[in-house]
């Protein structure tokens, strides 16, 4: 339901299908079966995943749903089908013979080929108009481009309100500049003004699609949600919040320590639910947006920003955040995620200079100096200096798909540095000396086709 915005359209594939399998014949009929199926699997198994009673896929859910889409088209399509030559039954029986007439010529005779092709572009049109937007804030309002405030239909361009100009100018990506911060939204939690606006308490969970209503009152008080496109408009990164890049152990992260205890988790986003500045800083955040009051974190107010209906929010600028320059010198070597989790929680300041691994064989560690991270196509640039053997943790979600390269982009950099995973989501490069390599994704029909394999028997066995 959190892909498609509505329980409704559920019922109507579920009906749909049904409707299809009773009235179609040959194909048409073990086509709706099969899929009526598959779609009341997937609900009843992503709804036990989110209950607890069984682990997540190795895969995220749109996966799984958005090669189905072609066939959302066809069930509700034969659903509309169907109500319309009831419509015109009914029209027969009242006597409206015009309008019996009129739907009669509106309907022709169903023919599979023609509902399947007809099918294919009406998912595509809708797509396509429901990303356009998306489309063209990368295409047209490129970094420089001051015309942001044009209109693309049918959406209106995100505002740039003061905010946005903050954090445009003092974190936004530029290609081979250096990394300078994330931000995050801590909004609707427990504390916090949006939270009472919307009537829930401060010890309870928050209902079904709760954080969906926290953005649209962000957008209606402040004009720009800061969430999602809104921000990414603007080329400002912020902390991971959804899509098939969260894995397992993002996901545990996020609720074990970016989320009070009695909230419920979610599969498809990595939503940050509370305000932990040091597990923040250590992942690269350098403003947050908030709601919460101010004698919540202690950390200096930027800009602050009040509505007309008296909701504020406040832009919080954290002190020295990890920007790639984090040099840990403790290595603590732990097997699995609730032992790891619990050390974070217990001392998140403790990861500017320890890290969790599962890695061994590592040396003694001296800190690193001189850090530099940059952005570049298909990934990172890293440079620094140590007198021995050193260490930086990086802002960047570890994979076994990360694959490190020299300078110049080809395979075996100088002196074998070595990436792994540090703290469950961190990437970890040991080096010797000196480090000037990049490290770049590497997954797909051309590249490594297994490291996803590897990163999800590393959650199993972490027991994530």
């Amino acid at each position: 339901m959190a892909l498609t915005g509505s329980a409704w359209i559920q019922v109507a594939l579920i009906v749909g299908a049904v409707t299809m399998a009773i009235w179609s014949t040959g194909l048409m009929r073990r086509l709706a079966i099969s899929f009526g199926l598959i779609w009341t699997g997937l609900l009843c198994y992503w709804g036990l995943v989110i209950l607890g009673f069984m682990k997540s896929p190795p895969f995220a859910p749109q996966y799984f749903y958005l090669p189905l889409a072609p066939l959302w088209a066809i069930v509700l399509l034969s659903l509309g089908y169907q109500l319309l030559l009831a419509a015109r039954a009914l029209a027969a029986r009242s006597g409206l013979e015009n309008w019996r007439q009129g739907l009669a010529g509106a309907v022709p005779a169903a023919r599979p080929a023609r509902i399947g092709f007809l099918s294919v572009l009406a998912v595509y049109f809708l797509l396509t108009m429901t990303h356009f937007h998306l489309w063209a804030s990368v295409h047209r309002n490129l970094p420089g481009d001051d015309t942001a405030t044009h209109r693309i239909w049918p959406y209106s361009a995100p505002a740039r309100t003061e905010f946005i100009s903050i954090l445009e100018r003092e974190i936004s990506l530029r290609p081979g500049d250096r990394f300078r911060g994330l931000m995050a939204v801590v909004a609707g939690t427990p504390g916090g003004q949006i939270r009472k606006m919307l009537g829930v308490g401060d010890d309870e969970p928050a209902p079904p699609a709760y954080y969906d209503s926290v953005e649209g009152v962000l957008r209606a008080h402040h004009g720009n949600s800061l969430l999602f496109e809104d921000r990414w408009f603007f080329w400002i990164p912020g902390v991971l919040e959804y899509g098939q890049a969260i894995d397992r152990a993002m996901m545990a992260v996020a609720a074990g320590l970016l989320a009070p205890p009695f909230e419920s988790r979610e599969v498809h986003f990595a939503r940050v639910k509370a305000l932990n500045v040091d597990l923040l800083r250590a992942m690269g955040v350098k403003f947050v947006v908030t709601d919460l009051p101010r004698d919540a974190h202690g950390e200096s107010v930027r800009a602050t920003f009040v509505s007309p209906q008296g909701l504020r929010l406040d832009l919080v600028e954290l002190q020295a955040p990890n920007l790639g320059n984090f040099s840990p010198t403790e290595v603590e070597i732990i097997g699995d995620a609730a032992t790891i989790l619990e050390r974070m929680r217990a001392d998140p300041a403790s990861l500017s200079r320890r890290a969790f691994v599962q890695a061994t064989g590592l040396p003694p560690l001296s800190p690193a100096t001189d850090a530099e991270f940059r952005f570049i196509k298909g990934g990172v640039a890293i440079k620094a200096t140590s007198a021995g053997t050193g260490a930086l943790l990086l802002p960047l979600r570890f994979s076994e798909c990360l694959k490190i390269r020299d300078h110049l982009g080809r395979a075996g950099a100088s002196r074998r540095p070595r990436l792994v995973r540090a703290n469950l989501i961190h990437s970890l490069l040991v080096f010797d000396s000196q480090a000037d390599l990049a490290i770049m994704w590497d997954f797909g029909l051309t590249g490594d086709t297994k490291c996803m394999a590897a990163d999800n028997a590393a959650f199993d066995a972490l027991g994530i």
